[in-house]
């Protein structure tokens, strides 16, 4: 009786984990950061890759 709630306790820990885990991901996206907040191309502050980046600091 008391492996059996052992494991039943267990697998229930691991079906929350892995719930708040897919959610979390989900969430946390790093992808979505590109697709919601663009960086302008025509603004060269912003733009790294433009040499003029360095003597605007």
């Amino acid at each position: 009786m008391n492996l059996a709630a052992l494991i039943g306790l267990v697998v229930l820990l691991l079906c929350i984990g892995l719930i708040l885990v897919y959610f979390l991901r989900q969430a946390f996206d790093a992808n979505d950061s590109h697709r919601i907040d663009a960086i302008p191309e025509d603004d060269s502050y912003l733009n790294d890759r433009d040499s003029a980046h360095d003597r605007n600091l």
